[in-house]
């Protein structure tokens, strides 16, 4: 499935000037890590989280911020203007701009949002079998504020997929294994 993916994607940058993929996924899926494994295929692409968005008066990524900020101006062919959610102060820290050129990834939870996902040229859910992303995450996180993770994070997420289903308007579903690895179709 790697392969059909960077073959797609390699199919989109020869046509395109800017080629915008979103990749999508229960929290401790993988995202983060097939972002970086394109990021090795094409160096040159800009990996944006949508914890780059978070709003702490709504507990989760402002996804209005995320489009009005960042999607809708580089699709418009504008230079995109975003300010950042530093984490280590709780705050909304310095401003970055990204050019409408070349490949953009926008990854995390929500990047497939119904309010925007029209919006990508290329679409990625990575499907991960819950167990498996809840041992990802207590050690990507050490164990620290597994409460939030479970009591408010957690329901979040699964309210928004059983809303959206953003698996079935994905262009590829990446399945990953048990290990840290993805599944080869």
């Amino acid at each position: 499935m790697e392969d059909k993916i960077i073959e797609a994607i390699k199919k989109l940058t020869v046509a395109k000037k800017l080629v915008i993929v979103g990749i999508d996924g229960i929290g401790g899926a993988g995202k983060t890590t097939l972002s970086n494994k394109i990021k090795r295929v094409f160096p040159e692409a800009r990996v944006i989280s949508t914890d780059e968005f978070f709003d702490p008066s709504k507990h989760w990524a402002d996804k209005g911020r995320l489009n009005q900020q960042l999607i809708k101006p580089l699709k418009e062919g504008g230079i995109a203007s975003y300010q950042r959610y530093e984490w280590s102060t709780g705050s909304l820290g310095k401003w970055y701009e990204v050019s409408p050129k070349g490949l953009i990834i926008i990854e995390g939870i929500r990047a497939l949002d119904e309010d925007y996902i029209d919006q990508y040229d290329l679409t990625i859910w990575v499907d991960c079998p819950m167990e498996v992303a809840v041992d990802r995450i207590i050690k990507r996180d050490n164990g620290e504020d597994m409460d939030s993770w479970e009591n408010f994070y957690r329901p979040f997420e699964l309210k928004y997929i059983k809303q959206q289903d953003p698996r079935s308007k994905a262009d590829f579903v990446m399945k990953t294994n048990s290990g840290n690895g993805f599944d080869r179709l």
